[in-house]
């Protein structure tokens, strides 16, 4: 199959020759339809030194980000480092200690993780647990809590409780909303997989302590990896659409866009209020026949007004009653984005994944001190070493090619993100 740059397509549509017509499974013509991705070098992935390069974030953004590649990068960003330095020594017992957490947990130490056996306990249990050796409990990502309105939380604890130190918009991303920030401690001796899977946003991955390593896999390759959910649609940019879930390409959802708009309505409604007791007040001073028409002008935009209200109110009260079925619906199921193949399958196992063969991938190590950019879609199985700490944010995924403005609806991530922000 040609393999087509990565750099020259994920933000226009493709232009394919013809070709004669040929027999193919559905498989292959979904994947041909949907493949727009490839690694310049499959034995390879790209890797940066932040600290002598002195990477720009809108020369991270035109090289990484817009292109969709992932990359190492040696080094940690400047802002977290003082902070991390304090984490280590003790801060996070210190101010964290006593908030409660979820915490994966298995029976056995050669049990994997991402079985969903959950369950509540003490932040700074957790911390003592792991210090003395257990490799029982990996904690990892947060019920975050829900915004009046609408939408979550950027935080959740323990990380919610440092949140006055904690820098929510990396330098090395500014143009980017942050969609969470989490925090990932655990342990193991020999080395535990999380699974293969794929993330839902673009991820900027700060190893803190321990080693881990990563192999990786191109969205192009999403409808070959045996998803639990079945696949609709991948995005240009990587965003991956389950049965049940559409999503747009930045991730908005059609619930997402009706509070939006039903927010909007709302605002449209109380400014022909006042524009509507503005003209009454005028009528009543002076009544002519310019500020009667005024009057009914505002009264009817304000019954115009009303009546989006209401049809948006509607909209997004048919929308959160889907969403909630499809939730009910699959609450015991596994996630959609972890893929059926188990780690480390052997070759008799591999036989009932056969498009597996078709697949390339890469591998990756990153260290202490290190972090790594996965644009979302990417797959990725992770094996951790020794005792490992990590936060990192996951941001929307851009939509679009350019720095200073990679969303196509910005109005919509800035309004998300100021109401995120000033809930904390």
């Amino acid at each position: 199959m040609h393999v087509i740059p990565i750099a020259r397509v994920w933000w226009r549509p493709l232009r394919h020759k013809k070709r004669r017509r040929m027999r193919t499974s559905s498989v292959r013509r979904r994947t041909q339809h949907k493949a727009k991705y490839s690694f310049k070098d499959p034995a390879n992935i790209a890797t940066i030194d932040l600290d002598e390069s002195g990477e720009s974030a809108k020369h991270f953004f035109d090289s990484y980000v817009a292109t969709r590649t992932p990359v190492l990068i040696r080094g940690m960003l400047p802002e977290l480092e003082p902070l991390i330095d304090r984490w280590l020594a003790g801060e996070l017992q210190r101010v964290a200690g006593n908030s409660h957490v979820q915490v994966e947990v298995r029976k056995s130490p050669t049990e994997p993780f991402g079985q969903g056996n959950r369950i509540i306990m003490r932040f700074g249990s957790l911390l003592d647990e792991i210090a003395n050796g257990n490799t029982r409990y990996y904690m990892t990502t947060q019920d975050l809590p829900q915004l009046t309105g609408g939408g979550e939380a950027l935080l959740a604890p323990p990380l919610s409780l440092m949140r006055d130190e904690l820098p929510l918009r990396p330098s090395l991303l500014p143009t980017l909303y942050p969609q969470s920030a989490n925090l990932w401690i655990g342990r193991t001796e020999d080395g535990v997989s999380s699974g293969l899977h794929h993330d839902h946003h673009d991820n900027l991955y700060c190893l803190l302590r321990g080693r881990k390593r990563l192999q990786i896999y191109s969205p192009r390759d999403a409808y070959r990896l045996y998803t639990h959910g079945r696949i609709t649609r991948v995005h240009s940019n990587g965003r991956i659409n389950y049965a049940g879930e559409p999503t747009f390409a930045d991730g908005r959802t059609p619930l997402d866009a009706s509070e939006h708009k039903m927010r909007r309505s709302r605002a449209c409604v109380r400014r022909a209020e006042r524009e509507l007791e503005r003209a009454e007040a005028e009528d009543g001073v002076d009544k002519t026949r310019a500020t009667e028409r005024a009057v009914e002008e505002a009264e009817n935009a304000l019954e115009a007004a009303l009546d989006r209200a209401a049809n948006a109110e509607m909209l997004r009260s048919r929308l959160a009653a889907n969403r909630h079925r499809a939730a009910a619906a699959s609450s015991s199921a596994p996630p959609p984005n972890f893929s059926r193949i188990p780690p480390a399958a052997s070759a008799a196992e591999l036989r009932h994944f056969p498009l597996v063969q078709r697949v390339r991938g890469t591998a990756c190590n990153v260290k202490g001190g290190e972090m790594l950019y996965l644009p979302c879609g990417w797959f990725h199985e992770v094996t951790s070493y020794g005792e490992h700490i990590a936060l990192n944010y996951w941001f929307h995924p851009p939509d679009r090619s350019t720095f200073e403005k990679p969303y196509t609806h910005a109005s919509f991530w800035e309004n998300e993100w100021r109401r995120q922000s000033h809930s904390l």
